[in-house]
């Protein structure tokens, strides 16, 4: 693995260790239903770790493609993120919380690394990116390159060898893009892709098991990627690993965002004020964040 980051992990003798993973929120662009049913998961006290699974911040500004000045907002979309993982802490202040880097984190990474002018503009000189939004503080992990001053650009997307990620318990597996799956040989989940599979696997050490793709926790119908987007889905996937065994049988189950919210028996219904459409869930959750 590269990167693992490992400071604040909160392992624990608990025979069966539950977790959550939510994947490609994209900020602001993140689906207020599924925010509230994750962090009300996160305060039930049931799970022993939190993954953020990969491009959590979006990033927008520094994108490739032609860009709506009208969704171009930075402050805003790090003060939302902000709010939330405060929020993620004070419901579960005894899980572990990892963020593990997808390619939209590392795309500021790279920008600033391409343009060197540009985090001297914003004053990111001598900063990595778990210290520009004080992770620390929150007793995160950032699992990824995280440095804006590396003097080479690293082969991030196309390293097979260097898998990028985060190993629960040597029973799953937890890594943003989708090029390790095939030859994980372990239970694990990727995101990338906004859409939800559970691929049958087998290996001679964890026998018949399962490759989870978690789908996306941003709005179905995103601004930036009109068409085709009905095949998305949002939600999150809640993780129970069974040690009774060596290696851990591991068990997940993919929560569709929709009207509702199904985990465990609770029901997290939409309320009125959560039907946004893609052109409205920036400037919803805009207003959400308090100063």
């Amino acid at each position: 693995l590269r990167s693992a980051g490992t400071a604040y992990d909160r392992p624990t003798n608990a025979k069966e260790v539950r977790g959550l993973v939510i994947s490609d929120t994209h900020d602001l662009f993140m689906d207020p239903l599924g925010r509230r049913a994750f962090v009300a998961e996160a305060a039930t006290g049931e799970y022993h770790f939190i993954s953020l699974n990969g491009d959590i911040y979006d990033f927008y500004e520094v994108s490739k493609y032609v860009k709506a000045p009208q969704w171009m907002n930075f402050q805003a979309a790090r003060d939302f993120n902000r709010q939330f993982f405060y929020e993620l802490r004070e419901a579960a202040p005894d899980a572990q919380i990892d963020l593990i880097e997808g390619n939209h984190e590392y795309r500021f990474i790279k920008k600033c690394m391409e343009i060197p002018e540009m985090g001297e503009a914003m004053g990111l000189t001598g900063f990595d990116l778990p210290r520009l939004f004080r992770f620390d503080d929150l007793e995160m992990n950032y699992v990824g390159e995280k440095d804006f001053r590396m003097a080479e650009k690293p082969k991030w997307v196309v390293d097979p060898a260097a898998p990028q990620g985060k190993f629960y318990y040597k029973a799953f597996f937890v890594t943003h893009l989708p090029n390790f799956h095939k030859n994980a040989g372990v239970p694990g989940t990727h995101g990338h892709v906004h859409k939800f599979n559970a691929m049958q696997k087998y290996s001679l050490t964890h026998g018949n098991h399962h490759w989870w793709v978690t789908g996306a926790g941003c709005l179905r119908k995103a601004e930036y990627a009109r068409g085709g987007t009905m095949l998305w889905n949002s939600g999150f996937l809640s993780v129970v690993i069974n040690r009774r065994t060596d290696p851990g049988i591991t068990k997940a189950q993919w929560h569709q965002a929709d009207d509702d919210i199904r985990v465990n028996g609770r029901i997290y219904i939409r309320e009125e004020h959560e039907k946004v459409g893609s052109d409205d869930v920036v400037e919803y959750n805009r207003r959400i964040i308090t100063p």
